[in-house]
This record gives structure tokens, C-alpha cells and sequence, in this order.
């Protein structure tokens, strides 16, 4: 992409994608597809495959998709995506204000696990569904854990809808 909002499609292949300045729709398609968006409030969609994608400055969206995807959101306040197809992702960089969408009524606020992998870093699954999980990289249980009686939910808050619900970090 240039200067202007753009929008591009990559291909059945690995693609990298640039969006460069402006506010940009980047689409990644198939493949194992690197996606970065640049200045400015882009979305960016990683589809099948296992994707990197880097929002850059402003307040991004980002929506791996199918696969094990790797996000960065950047500077700003970010939204990161998830759905039944999305695997087991990670967040790089998650910061306070940005929010994590869980989409799709098979989504249930009461389903939410939380955990730590080997790194000790936090990590967000669901009970039933083995098959997906995120990983906030950097993010230790206890820093969503402020009152240190085992319960995280005092670093972040969840609004549940009819079609998911949406979990805003508060503090990290």
C-alpha cells in the first residue's frame, strides 16, 4: 500500500503485506501471510494459515482467522479478534485499553479459563474447546491477579452479548 487508505487481497501463497500510512483494510488470504498495517487505523485479516500480524500506530483491529497466529497490535488503543475457526494465537505487545472480541454464540463469558504455559505467561482457553487458546506474551496471571487471591478477573472486565463477548484489559 501507499500513503492513501488502502485495501489489499494477497493470494493463496505466504504474502507480505505492507500498508504503509493511511487507514488500510489488508487482507492475507491462505498461506502463512505476514501483514503489517503501518500509521493509522487499520484492519488487518490474516485468513487460513498461520499469520503474522503487526498493526503499527493507531488503533488497529487484527483478526488472525484460521491457524496459529502471532499478533502485535503496536502503539494505540487495539482490538484483537477471535473466533470458532482461530487456533492457538498469541499476543505479543497486549497494553491497557486494548480489547480482545471473542465472536460467535458458542462463545460463553462462564466458558473462560485462565492460566499460565511454561513461561508463565497468561493464557486465555475455554472449557470444551481444546482446539483454541490466546496467549498474552508478557502478561503474567498475576498482573491480571492484583488482589493475589487467585482470581484475575480484577485486571480486566467482560461484557457478555448474544453473539460472544468482549474482554477489556484494565490493567496490565
Amino acid at each position: 500500500g501507499g500513503s492513501g487508505h488502502d485495501t489489499v487481497h494477497g493470494g493463496s501463497g505466504d504474502d507480505e503485506i505492507e500498508g504503509n500510512d493511511g487507514n488500510d483494510l489488508l487482507y492475507g488470504g491462505s498461506g502463512n501471510d505476514q501483514i503489517e498495517g503501518g500509521d493509522g487505523h487499520d484492519q488487518l485479516f490474516g485468513g487460513l494459515g498461520d499469520d503474522f500480524l503487526a498493526g503499527g500506530s493507531g488503533n488497529d483491529t487484527l483478526f488472525g482467522g484460521a491457524g496459529n497466529d502471532v499478533l502485535n497490535g503496536g502503539s494505540g488503543n487495539d482490538t484483537f479478534i477471535f473466533d470458532a475457526d482461530s487456533g492457538h494465537d498469541i499476543i505479543e505487545d497486549i497494553m491497557l485499553q486494548d480489547t480482545l472480541e471473542f465472536q460467535g454464540e458458542q462463545f460463553d463469558m462462564n466458558d473462560m479459563i485462565f492460566s499460565e504455559n511454561e513461561d508463565g505467561d497468561a493464557v486465555i482457553s475455554f472449557a470444551g474447546k481444546d482446539d483454541m487458546s490466546v496467549t498474552l506474551e508478557g502478561v503474567k496471571f498475576d498482573d491480571l491477579d492484583r488482589n493475589g487471591d487467585g482470581d484475575a478477573s480484577e485486571g480486566y472486565s467482560v461484557t457478555q452479548s448474544d453473539d460472544g463477548f468482549t474482554v477489556n484489559i484494565d490493567d496490565t
